[in-house]
């Protein structure tokens, strides 16, 4: 994009390297021995967006596990209980979405769950 701009209207340059992915599925934070559960928000070949409001801190080192994903990242930014994270080495974004995003019938079945009286 020409002029360095957001593209999406924050007028904020974007300066992300690989494009994310919007998804959501569940995957172990573990830092200093301690393992808890995170959601991924997004994704992409060079880092993950978190929900987590545990207290990370940018620079922090962590490392995200998930069904045949691995992997070390540096927090980068942390802001009302989300954070960035930057991946040394580049990912699959589709290869860790496919294998750990629910199924679309699954996503249909937590649907009509929550239209239930």
């Amino acid at each position: 994009m020409a002029g360095g701009g957001s593209g999406d209207g924050s007028g904020i340059p974007d300066r992300r390297r690989h494009p994310r992915f919007a998804t959501e599925f569940v995957a172990d934070l573990v830092q200093k021995g301690l393992r808890r559960r995170v959601m991924v928000g997004d994704i992409s070949a060079g880092g993950a967006m978190l929900d987590d409001d545990s207290g990370l801190a940018v620079g922090d080192w962590i490392r995200l596990e998930a069904r045949n994903f691995s992997v070390e990242a540096r927090v980068t930014w942390v802001q009302n209980g989300v954070c960035g994270v930057r991946f040394p080495d580049a990912v699959d974004p589709a290869e860790v979405i496919a294998d750990n995003a629910p199924s679309p019938q699954t996503l249909w079945s937590r649907m009509k769950d929550l239209h239930q009286p």
